[in-house]
């Protein structure tokens, strides 16, 4: 056994936080740690130093006093190379570091880039290879909710800009998460924290074995606000340790899956609803895999089939492939298995598929506005309370309660009331009441103001010509509450022409076909009406051009080579009136070779089977002839050549085509050798299948699609066309779906003419992209018409920046910024902003006030104000006659509010004061004088009826009682008969006081009712005096019934004296 031994490092007259010690492979000792004076948020990190067999030294401040320096942390790894972060103003992360046996204080500084807002409390970890790793909690403001941050520095390089383990949620707050951090390499990385609020806490840990995915280790009440994770690794397993409130401690340990199914492997939590990505590494598989979901060991079916063996594939958890439900539970497992057997691999154990909510809308292309009525929807995916809540928050600030309580049955119809701001960055929020599941809308826009129902027709136009006989899209758009139907009429030189559609849906889109004898005319017009008339649009005057009778080949075309004995479309066009039937015929060097179909329909497309001994040549021609031999033409010269190896190409769409809301297109595609007579065709967005155009369909090479309006406007859309026996397939080249024509553009959003922006302050350049255009842009800073600085030489394209504002930037208010594309194709500026001095800090207590007067016991808000920059934390505190009588919190959020619980035993008194002060002693502030009484007993007194309460039949009263002292929000109403309950006036009403009942008549008439309150917790009630319920005010009577005429008493005996009594009397 050995000893211990101790020595001083250092004495200060600060208050010393936060020690870190390690010691290199030089035996150097190396002790860092925080000095507050508790006077400001000057903070320093001092840094002490101890060479082998040596003394203690202190080097310096490795963070100077000039900031609130935090949180230090040192590591020395296997190289003896000494690392430390720490966090600067809970904005920044900074780091150092020094060879074994170097001085930390004579290394630079460097600071770890930033995703959000901020991050503090920051651990650093080396791992075997020198890789730098480092972890931290991120947030968007101080105390707002927030999440974990990861960066990586590789040997040689700089740190990475962060990603966020959560995932992006920024909805659970992170209270002090003291997050850690371990690392085999970069390949294999470990992440863990403690989320709160505190009750439940979770300890969640990210593992990143070829992509990130989280799990929850413990979600028990217990685990509390000062729980630490620790975490160690080995070669085949990573190991996290905690302890919880009761006094145990747990180990976990997670195996790491280098080959199989990586993700889900065992223990993940996945939302139903939202997406996930699974991971898989199957190294011996060849072809395509398809992915397998497995309950309880059952093979439900693929959740998708027939994909590239690429790794990972995203997986919104709603369907199988199949359309077959899938429930909520915790025994999944997934399959990946090659489709010709050669590998396979399925998850180690179980994941959990968890309830949730998914908002359908509002939607970001959502405009909604004040004083009018709209319906938010929602999904529920498993089991969960069935009743929610309903926010709308901005920037995560609640703005508006829409409801504490309704059902949970998808749908909640509300007006927005014209008190909120018109902005495009709102988001509704559905909560379950206990808090468990819930989402967030995408963010939409709330303007000011109704607009009336209108009608705006967009197609056809002044440019429109339109051919008799061809068929083509009238096109509307719709704004307000209107008819859900519309007539459409063809109007020529003012005059009505004809009916086009008598009733047809108010969707925006009607496929018209132009009568084939339709006369020629410039002075055309669409009119489009409600069926109640009472909203209507004319299009814009456009032509129709009567056509003669016509047959156009458009299949084969000049220069086009087709293989003998492939199957490819001879297609055609019409005009005109003509024969319902053709003849088709192949000719080669001007004269006939062949009848390819003495009599097939006049309907533009054939399917011919090209003959294996077709002679090969290059003077080949089709001719279609209408069956009376009156319409005719040929199509240009091609060749007919050589077998060419099988297959299908897709050849439209092709790249940069852009495929317009409406409009009809062709997806053509060439086929190859003897493949299967059908296909199917899908639409994809990157590897998510979107959209099935046919599930089959000739393989002729050709479809035709009219793109669907519902289709989000974006550029990465593909077409895959597929053999119905899967062998053959092949993808379009990425083209653009959208609602017109996009020229690329950038327009910034903020900051605006309203901006006022302090110096020092941390704010968010926003602006809109649309079009393809350059990844990346270049944003800078202007005043007047010179350039200040450049922002940022290359941000993400993304619409979003966060900006540090130079504190010592120039005050004015003729500032700019510019937001270019590296490519410089694309610019815009912003409009004209404030840079200003930073706004002096206050605090202003709102609540209580002079008139105040809280009983003992009682719950109470106490509520403030607060200006200009300051600390994201204050202390409360009760004072009585001048003096401090308690402490009611020392540290919560500085967010203006703060619940608390009146003393039961506090005494009465009428010269209480709040103090509320910053927990760096800059701000403060007292509360008007208020007063605190005695607390009262909880009970309900019953006002209203009375004794002398006469209520007749179909006449409407108010039941009032008064509350007093804390119970439930919300009671029930009874009217008894005696003991006996007659009527439920009502089973959930609030508890303020007051009800209003009609009295029903049926009812039987009587004077000894009595109404009941009580609570709906059934803790507190009281019953009214009795009272009467008939058809009108009775006269009270009495009738005496002993003794009577015939009554005999004799003296020194005792008799009853018996009376009746009607109506309602003393």
């Amino acid at each position: 056994m050995g000893t211990w031994r101790k020595e001083k490092i250092f004495t200060s007259s600060k208050f010393i936080v936060y020690p870190t010690f390690t010691v290199d492979s030089s035996g150097v000792y190396h002790a860092a740690c925080i000095e507050d004076t508790g006077t400001s948020l000057l903070i320093n990190i001092a840094y002490y130093r101890k060479p082998s067999g040596g003394e203690w030294t202190r080097m310096g401040d490795i963070a100077p006093r000039t900031a609130e320096h935090k949180w230090p942390n040192l590591f020395t790894d296997t190289g003896g190379n000494v690392h430390i972060t720490w966090d600067k103003n809970k904005d920044y992360i900074q780091y150092r570091s020094t060879s074994s046996g170097g001085d930390l204080s004579a290394s630079s500084t460097t600071t770890l880039p930033i995703l959000h807002t901020g991050n503090k409390q920051a651990e650093v970890f080396a791992d075997a290879v020198g890789n730098v790793h480092v972890a931290a909690l991120s947030y968007n403001s101080p105390g707002s909710a927030g999440g974990i941050d990861y960066w990586v520095k590789p040997v040689g390089g700089g740190f990475s800009t962060p990603i966020q383990v959560t995932g992006g949620d920024f909805s659970l707050m992170v209270y002090f998460p003291h997050p850690a951090v371990i690392a085999r390499s970069t390949d294999l990385v470990a992440v863990s924290w403690v989320e709160e609020p505190r009750s439940p806490a979770t300890v969640k840990v990210a593992i990143y074995n070829g992509g990130w995915t989280v799990y929850t280790l413990s979600k028990t009440a217990n685990v509390t606000l000062d729980t630490r994770t620790t975490m160690a690794m080995d070669d085949e397993s990573a190991y996290l340790i905690w302890r919880e409130y009761d006094g145990s401690l747990w180990l976990a340990t997670f195996d790491y899956a280098v080959f199989g199914v990586l993700s889900p492997n065992g223990g993940e939590e996945w939302d139903f609803g939202k997406s996930y990505d699974i991971r898989w590494n199957l190294e011996d598989a060849t072809g395509n895999v398809d992915i397998n979901l497995f309950k309880n060991n059952v093979d439900l079916g693929p959740i998708v089939s027939d994909i590239s063996n690429s790794g990972t594939y995203s997986w919104t958890i709603d369907t199988l492939e199949s359309g077959a439900e899938i429930v909520t539970a915790d025994d999944y497992q997934i399959q990946v298995i090659a489709r010709d057997n050669s590998d396979s691999d399925m998850s180690n154990s179980t994941f959990t598929l968890l309830p949730s909510i998914a908002i359908t809308s509002p939607t970001n292309s959502s405009i909604w506005f004040t004083n009018s009525t709209y319906t938010v929807t929602w999904d529920v995916y498993g089991t969960m309370n069935d009743s929610v809540k309903l926010r709308i928050y901005q920037n995560e600030i609640k703005i508006l309660g829409i409801t504490d309580i309704t059902e949970n049955d998808g749908s909640y119809t509300f007006t927005i009331p014209d008190t909120i701001s018109p902005a495009s960055n709102y988001v509704v929020r559905v909560k379950t009441i206990d808090n468990l599941h819930f989402d967030n809308s995408e963010e939409f826009e709330i303007s000011a103001g109704i607009v009336p129902p209108s009608i705006e027709l967009t197609s056809p136009n002044s440019s429109s010509n339109w051919i008799s006989g061809s068929t083509n899209t009238i096109t509307w758009n719709k704004v307000g509450t209107q008819d859900a139907n519309v007539k459409i009429e063809l109007m020529k030189g003012g005059s009505l022409e004809s009916t086009i559609s008598a009733s047809t849906s108010n969707d925006g889109s009607f496929s018209w076909t132009i009568s084939g004898s339709q006369a020629t005319g410039s002075d055309y017009l669409i009119r489009i009406t409600t069926l109640d008339d009472q909203v209507t649009d004319d299009s814009s005057l456009f032509t129709i051009t009567y056509t003669a009778s016509a047959i156009t080949i458009t299949s084969p075309t000049t220069g086009v080579s087709w293989n003998r004995a492939n199957t490819y479309s001879i297609n055609w066009d019409s005009a005109g009136s003509m024969d319902s039937n053709v003849k088709i015929e192949l000719i080669k060097g001007g004269s006939l070779n062949s009848t390819i179909s003495a009599s097939t329909a006049n309907d533009g497309s054939f399917s011919w089977a090209i003959p294996s001994v077709q002679a090969t040549g290059s003077d080949y021609l089709v001719r279609i002839t209408t069956l009376d031999g009156q319409v005719t033409d040929d199509s240009g010269v091609f060749s007919i050549t050589e077998l060419l190896p099988e297959g299908i190409t897709v050849t439209s769409p092709s790249a940069g085509q852009q495929w317009i809301h409406g409009n009809t297109y062709s997806i053509t595609w060439n086929s190859v050798g003897q493949l299967d007579a059908n296909v199917k065709i899908r639409i994809y967005q990157g590897d998510t299948k979107i959209y099935a155009l046919s599930d089959s369909t000739p393989n002729d090479g050709s479809f035709s699609w009219t793109v669907p309006i519902t289709f989000p406007s974006a550029s990465d859309y593909v077409i895959r066309v597929k053999t119905l026996d899967q062998l053959y397939y092949d993808n379009s080249d990425q083209f653009y779906i959208g609602a017109g024509a996009v020229t690329p553009t950038i327009t910034v959003t903020s900051p605006s003419t309203s901006t006022d922006w302090e110096a020092g302050s941390t704010q968010t350049i926003s602006w809109n992209k649309s079009g393809i255009q350059d990844a990346n842009v270049k944003i800078e800073l202007f005043k007047g018409e010179s350039l200040d600085s450049t922002i940022s030489s290359s941000a993400t394209n993304n619409g979003s920046f966060s900006w540090i504002i130079n504190s010592g930037q120039t005050v004015g208010s003729d500032y700019t910024v510019k937001v270019t594309t590296l490519d410089g194709q694309v610019t815009d500026d912003s409009d004209v902003f404030t840079i200003s001095q930073p706004v002096v800090p206050t605090v202003t207590i709102t609540s209580p006030v002079s008139s105040s007067d809280w009983a003992a016991g009682s719950v109470q808000s106490i509520s403030w104000d607060k200006t200009g920059t300051q600390d994201t934390d204050v202390k409360i505190e009760l004072f009585k006659g001048g003096s401090l009588n308690s402490t009611i919190s020392a540290s919560t959020s500085n967010n203006g509010s703060f619940s608390w619980t009146v003393s039961g035993g506090q005494a009465a008194g009428s010269d209480y004061t709040v103090k509320i002060t910053t927990l760096d002693g800059q701000v403060t502030d007292d509360s008007d004088t208020f007063t605190i009484s005695v607390q009262q007993q909880d009970g309900i007194t019953i006002t209203s009826p009375t004794s002398s309460s006469v209520w007749t039949y179909d006449n409407t009263y108010t039941v009032t009682w008064n509350a007093v002292g804390t119970m439930n929000a919300r009671v029930k109403l009874r009217v008894y008969q005696g003991d006996t309950k007659i009527f439920a006036l009502s089973d959930d009403t609030e508890n303020d006081g007051s009800f209003s009942w009609t009295v029903p008549s049926s009812i039987p008439e009587a004077s000894d009712y009595v109404i009941r309150v009580k609570t709906l917790d059934n803790l507190v009630f009281d019953n009214s005096d009795l009272f009467y319920i008939g058809p009108q005010a009775a006269d009270p009577t009495i009738t005496v019934t002993a003794p009577i005429s015939s009554s005999t008493w004799v003296t020194e005996q005792t008799y009853a004296v018996t009376w009746n009594k009607t109506g309602t009397q003393d």
